[in-house]
């Protein structure tokens, strides 16, 4: 009994970390990468981190790829040196990052930029995403776009962009997911808990956590009484 209730109250001291913003993976140890020449390459956005990176102030160039695209493969070393060229200055406030995403994989990001073909470039400015169209697929015209001609461009439109009230919404979809497939596997590798137990341990907590949230909203809406 006494070891079940602790892995009872580690899992829920789990969920409190993850909703107060700790990832579940910091938990686990992880592996150190050396620094070299991976800075310089394109950086390799997931459904996990995406987030975490669009949302850093700068300039964004990202591509979305296919392993299995000749089209992709053929440009794979250009969009390489195109991120050297801009991962490699520094002193900048408002930096270019070039990332990329593997749409065979991340096909909820590839849904959510709504696409349709590989390769497919965009340049993510703050929320405004510019749509990369022109037919020259090379160094001097993706650069020339992504310092600055994407602005003689309409974004968008914002309410059906990635990054508008549609988008968001399915990125906070997305996070959900991926939260509950990294709690249920971590129950059950760590703790031992069945997907049961963990599926009651987590609609427990969401039920506490919303009452509390009605009591909280209850006491600051009840008007104060004033004494004369």
């Amino acid at each position: 009994l006494s070891a079940m209730l602790a892995r009872w109250m580690l899992l829920v001291g789990l969920i409190v970390y993850t909703v107060i913003g700790v990832d579940v993976k910091e938990l686990v140890p992880k592996k150190e990468v050396p620094s070299n020449k991976r800075d310089l390459l394109p950086v390799d956005l997931t459904s996990r981190n995406f987030a975490h990176h669009i949302n850093d102030g700068n300039i964004w160039l990202l591509e979305f790829y296919s392993p299995n695209c000749v089209h992709c493969v053929e440009f794979k070393s250009t969009y390489e040196e195109i991120a050297a060229m801009y991962h490699a200055q520094e002193n900048k406030e408002k930096k270019i990052r070039v990332g990329r995403i593997n749409a065979s994989e991340e096909r909820a990001l590839a849904t959510r930029f709504s696409i349709e073909a590989y390769p497919y470039f965009f340049v993510v400015d703050g929320f405004q995403v510019y749509a990369y169209e022109a037919q020259k697929r090379n160094k001097q015209t993706m650069v020339r776009f992504v310092e600055g001609a994407y602005k003689k461009i309409d974004p968008i439109p914002f309410f059906m962009s990635p990054m508008g009230p549609v988008g968001i919404l399915q990125g906070f979809m997305i996070s959900a997911g991926n939260f509950l497939v990294d709690t249920f596997a971590w129950s059950e590798s760590t703790l031992g808990l069945s997907p049961v137990v963990t599926a009651g341990i987590l609609f427990g907590a969401m039920f506490m956590a919303c009452f509390f949230l009605i009591v909280a909203i209850a006491i600051l809406a009840t008007p104060k009484v004033k004494l004369d």
